[in-house]
């Protein structure tokens, strides 16, 4: 999964890589759902292994200005510095773009099918209180060569 926000990631180009793990018996750190009374699943989302590419940041003990930022930008590494990302927004809406690797080694990432057929979904959050979002249906994401090569 991964997980990008305006605020956060595109001042230093990176996108959170995470994953679901969804059991029929309780995890750590995990959220019940019920399936329409039938059964409850527990979901927890887990970061990817390695340095996260922010950081919260220590609250100022004096006045920093107007506009003092959250977070510290520190440099990532192992499976979370293998998604970047960088948007624009036009006044209206957003343009992203994430790139990774087909297969990054990491034992905690899916390995793209760069020949064929690639499920996946989009959730669009739009507020930081996860209460207006938004899911696509399943999507097939295929990857088409622009210069020959399928690397």
């Amino acid at each position: 999964m991964w997980h990008w926000k305006a605020g956060r990631e595109n001042p230093v180009g990176w996108v959170d890589d995470k994953r679901h793990i969804i059991s029929h018996k309780p995890l750590a750190n995990d959220r019940a759902y019920s399936l329409g009374g039938y059964a409850t699943v527990y979901i927890t989302r887990l970061m990817d292994q390695g340095t996260s590419a922010y950081a919260p940041r220590v609250a100022p003990g004096t006045f920093k200005g107007d506009i003092v930022g959250s977070y510290e930008p520190p440099t990532p590494s192992a499976s979370l510095a293998d998604v970047r990302g960088k948007a624009k927004h036009d006044g209206k809406t957003w343009t992203l773009e994430m790139s990774r690797k087909f297969n990054t080694g990491y034992g905690d990432d899916t390995v793209l099918n760069h020949t064929g057929d690639n499920r996946c979904a989009i959730a669009i959050l739009d507020d930081e209180l996860y209460w207006r979002h938004s899911v696509s249906p399943l999507l097939i994401l295929r990857f088409v060569p622009t210069n020959g090569t399928d690397k």
